[in-house]
């Protein structure tokens, strides 16, 4: 793993377990906490790992929702002992809102804690001897979320994106022993739910999952905020600018000082290809492999990798339109290999023209959530080269596909 920001922050303040899971290749997801190799977890199923990072650019993990999961170890640490004090956090992002999914579960019927989606509603609790307390928020597909359990000797508390989603007193002052089983993307035995019913289904979920750190200490409030900006501020995809990111071929063109045949570009953020322009230099960053800038003097165009290359444009305040846009490219798809890849985008909150879901057609977004998306008809996964164009007028988004209008959507009101 290649520390960062973020994975310094959290081992910082000493978890017990910290799966960054970040492994490109491998039955076993690394424990980078204080028990080690103790708890190092098995990978079921067949997971996709080395997928785009929810919180830091090292990757994640996509689960399928059928029979994939990450299988945790018994230890004194995190289950077999009794408990005053534990924090629970985790990233994902989830690809449908259907039934019972678990995202992380330790404990059986009696005692035990864990944090589940049941439908749209995110769940997070904890119990000891039968009786348990749960907090619950609205979620949607498609959205990136920190979530993070904190029991503190009798006080329940549950967050989300670093907001507090609500304090309660438990009845109990401590967790006892709970030897079941404990996983990460499923259930394995049994588990208990907010309506105080017990399910022993396995429960897979469906989506994305990134950085499970587990403290036996209850982080404050200021810790579980300082996590979750850190998470977004390390991820490529920030607010503060725009990307280009997917395994698409994309002829845009930028300023060289004349024509080229091919520029290497660097295999990190250390040293990244300078683009400079604007109020500030934007970056081109390549991952691991032989990443080019080709072409002639008629044309320049990018080849990413759909893993970890991209370019970060620098911010300015020219990027903070709020009433219209356009946005254009030329993209030949080699593949589309995970959800909801990005082409252009002005992070997760502003603006994003991208892959729809898990679908070969395109999707032009005004905001987090909230409907203001149009998705377009045409098939751009066929290995050809297509002019993209998405617009907004501040009443209707349109998407076009090779000039013709492929989508459209009345939705009057600014840009984020």
């Amino acid at each position: 793993m290649t520390t960062n920001t973020y994975s310094s922050l959290i081992l910082n303040d000493n978890p017990i377990a910290y799966w960054a899971l970040d492994e490109v290749s491998a039955t076993t997801a690394d424990n980078l906490g204080s028990v080690d190799s103790l708890l190092d977890a098995t990978y079921a199923g067949s997971p996709q790992l080395g997928t785009a990072g929810l919180a830091d650019s090292s990757g994640a993990v996509l689960f399928d929702g059928v029979d994939d999961g990450v299988l945790l170890n018994n230890h004194s640490d995190l289950n077999t002992g009794t408990y005053g004090q534990k924090t629970i956090e985790l990233w994902f992002n989830t690809d449908d809102t259907d039934g019972i999914q678990v995202l992380y579960e330790q404990g059986g019927s009696d005692s035990g804690l864990n944090i589940y989606l049941d439908g749209s509603s995110l769940n997070l609790g904890a119990w000891s001897a039968d009786s348990g307390s749960w907090h619950n928020t609205n979620i949607t597909t498609g959205q990136t979320y920190h979530v993070t359990l904190v029991f503190d000797a009798g006080t329940l508390s549950g967050y989300l994106n670093g907001s507090l989603i609500g304090t309660t007193s438990t009845g109990f002052n401590q967790i006892a022993n709970h030897s079941d089983s404990s996983a990460i993307a499923q259930n394995v035995g049994e588990t208990r739910l907010s309506n105080s019913s017990v399910t022993a289904s396995s429960h897979n979920f469906a989506g994305t999952i990134d950085n499970v750190a587990l403290y036996n200490s209850a982080l404050s409030t200021e810790q579980v905020t300082a996590h979750y900006d850190a998470g977004t501020s390390t991820l490529a995809s920030s607010t503060s600018s725009s990307a280009l990111a997917s395994s698409a071929a994309f002829d845009t063109t930028f300023a060289t000082g004349g024509s080229f045949d091919s520029v290497d570009i660097a295999d990190s953020a250390a040293s990244p290809m300078i683009l400079t322009g604007g109020s500030g230099d934007s970056v081109l960053i390549g991952g691991n492999g032989d990443d080019t800038l080709t072409g002639d003097s008629s044309q320049q165009s990018l080849n990413l990798d759909g893993s970890n290359d991209y370019v970060e444009i620098a911010n300015s305040t020219a990027l903070s339109i709020t009433n219209a846009i356009t946005v254009e490219t030329w993209i030949n798809v080699d593949t589309f290999n995970r959800r909801w890849q990005a082409i252009v985008t002005k992070g997760d909150e502003s603006w994003r023209l991208h892959r729809y879901n898990a679908s070969n057609v395109l999707n032009f977004a005004l905001g987090n959530g909230g409907g203001r998306s149009v998705t377009g008809q045409t098939n751009v996964n066929d290995g050809q080269w297509h002019h993209v164009a998405a617009t907004f007028d501040g009443e209707y988004l349109r998407l076009y596909v090779d000039g013709e209008l492929d989508g459209e959507l009345y939705s009057p009101g600014d840009i984020p």
